[in-house]
């Protein structure tokens, strides 16, 4: 069982009473529980310390909603780096059932061996220590810093190639997702998923509908602007194309920017490609007007 220090002794009040219960299921035999209160940033964990036979440890609930997937993660990180011999990380303290996590009224707690030395926290005359601000350091701890870092990156290469199953079956479950979501996509309506980065509508048609405030506009388009991007997947702008010209379009124009071009395409009619010192013209479409095609780039492209 554990005993708590008091509160004139470590300064602080018992901020979260689910601390000591979590210190029960980590330490069954005799220890002494002092609350630290809640973090110094903005995580929302709250701190105990507690000292047992083996040593002094840092227990911690995380903070609420905190993934534990991500704090399984963090621990086979700290285990893989002591595992690899750097002792700069903090071992981690088990349940009678061997498990470094406890779960307790929706929260996630574990415990973390207390490591020795001191915080470089930054001070003033006014305000005293303020951690968590960036300060000079001298160059021989900078050193000795930047060496510990370095064997810590050593310690830890053998932690992708533990979990290389589990890297490699998300990255299975993924691609399937990809596929899924690819196949879902080309089945959708065209009055979905067809739209344009620019489009153009007469005042005449406009004055034929009634606009929603959200949603899709119930008329087809005069003409239409796609910039496209490397980075879509193949066959994404033809689709998008036949089905502009399908429903009756009147005008596309698709704009590479690597290539520095415009090319116009029209119901019926035969694609034109315009480039440099090209003028593009709005035809029946946009009457009166035209725009030379270096115009459209310009000095950013």
């Amino acid at each position: 069982m554990s005993e708590e220090k008091g509160a004139a002794e470590n300064g602080h009040h018992l901020a979260v009473p689910e601390l000591r219960d979590a210190a029960d299921v980590f330490f069954q035999g005799s220890c002494v529980f002092s609350s630290l209160g809640g973090s110094s940033g903005f995580s929302g964990s709250s701190f105990a310390r507690v000292e047992d036979t083996v040593g002094s440890w840092c227990l911690r609930r995380w903070p609420d909603g905190f993934d534990e997937r991500s704090l399984r993660f963090i621990h086979r990180t700290l285990m893989s780096s002591r595992a690899g011999g750097f002792t700069g990380v903090p071992g981690l303290a088990r349940t009678s059932g061997g498990d470094t996590i406890v779960q307790l009224d929706g929260y996630l707690f574990d415990a973390q061996e207390w490591l020795p030395g001191a915080p470089t926290s930054a001070s003033s005359r006014w305000e005293g220590l303020a951690p968590n601000q960036v300060q000079p350091l001298p160059p021989q701890q900078l050193a000795t810093l930047g060496a510990s870092l370095a064997f810590y990156h050593v310690s830890t290469t053998g932690l992708i190639s533990r979990y290389e199953d589990e890297r490699m079956a998300l990255t299975q479950r993924l691609n399937e997702v990809s596929e899924d979501v690819n196949a879902r996509y080309d089945t959708l309506p065209p009055c979905v998923w067809a739209q344009p980065d620019v489009f153009f509508v007469s005042t005449e048609l406009l004055r034929q509908i009634q606009i929603p405030e959200t949603g899709y506009w119930p008329v087809v388009l005069d003409l239409v602007v796609e910039v496209l991007s490397p980075s879509e997947r193949p066959g994404y702008y033809e689709a998008k194309l036949k089905t502009y010209l399908a429903v009756g379009v009147r005008m596309v124009l698709m704009v590479s920017p690597p290539a520095r071009s415009v090319t116009v395409y029209t119901p019926g009619g035969e694609p034109q490609e315009l480039r440099a010192g090209d003028t593009l013209d709005g035809g029946d479409v946009l009457r009166g007007f035209s725009v030379p095609v270096d115009e459209i780039f310009g000095r950013g492209f």
